[in-house]
């Protein structure tokens, strides 16, 4: 891992892809989600290895960036949802860092229909934002969209898509009816919060009941930390 200083802070080069990304990185959160990718490099090299020059990639709870601008590096039309402004703000500047990335930031949460909602949050140097009630973190009011309106005005349907909410997973489902539908990813990446999802009203079983009704099939699945990674296949 290389890094070179720009002003104000440290640009970190990543080296998961042969070519390398650049991030700003300003506290030891960036530089864990950076330089540890979360600590999900596994899941990281699985998405990277799906992906081929001009395919579309929706990444739902884009954070800075960790996974949409690698894709986008590797060849990937990228929609990017990050709801809290400040995060967004720094996942903006990534993309910046690395041009001729295609990558769109769609500043917005993902459930089922469009509207607003407050979003627990402490900002950018913070554990990542949720929909659900959180301690005693501060909130800001988000717009919220859904996958469906979201291709409704003229974005392209995803061929790749990686979901990481927080426990609104459901709620992200639920809210890419049509796609599921007509045209489903053929494959997506989804971090599940079995102790959040109750919080919501909603279940693994709805989850997983959706996405196998819609065509997907569950082939990988494993344990992090409290969540569970689950990669999910278009039947052919």
């Amino acid at each position: 891992m290389a890094s070179v200083i720009s002003p104000g802070r440290i640009a970190c080069v990543c080296k998961l892809i042969p070519a390398g990304v650049r991030f700003h990185v300003a506290s030891g959160v960036e530089n864990f989600r950076v330089n540890q990718l979360g600590a999900e490099e596994d899941l990281m090299h699985r998405m990277l290895g799906e992906i081929s020059p001009g395919d579309v990639f929706y990444d739902v709870g884009a954070s800075i960036g960790m996974a949409g601008i690698h894709a986008a590096a590797a060849g990937a039309s990228v929609v990017a949802f990050e709801p809290d402004p400040h995060i967004a703000g720094r996942l903006r500047q990534n993309a910046d860092l690395n041009p001729g990335i295609d990558l769109t930031v769609v500043e917005a949460a993902v459930a089922e229909k469009q509207g607003w909602m407050e979003l627990h949050t402490n900002g950018l140097h913070g554990n990542s934002p949720s929909l659900r009630s959180v301690g005693d973190r501060p909130t800001t009011r988000v717009r919220v969209t859904s996958i469906d309106e979201t291709i409704a005005t003229g974005y392209p349907k995803p061929r790749i898509m990686k979901i990481d909410v927080e426990g609104a997973e459901v709620r992200v489902i639920r809210g890419m009816d049509n796609l599921l539908r007509s045209a489903p990813p053929k494959v997506l990446y989804i971090e599940v919060h079995p102790e959040f999802l109750p919080m919501f009203g909603d279940s693994i079983e709805e989850l997983r009941a959706r996405l196998e009704e819609a065509g997907l099939r569950r082939d990988f699945s494993t344990g992090r930390f409290s969540q569970i990674h689950e990669i999910y296949r278009l039947a052919a």
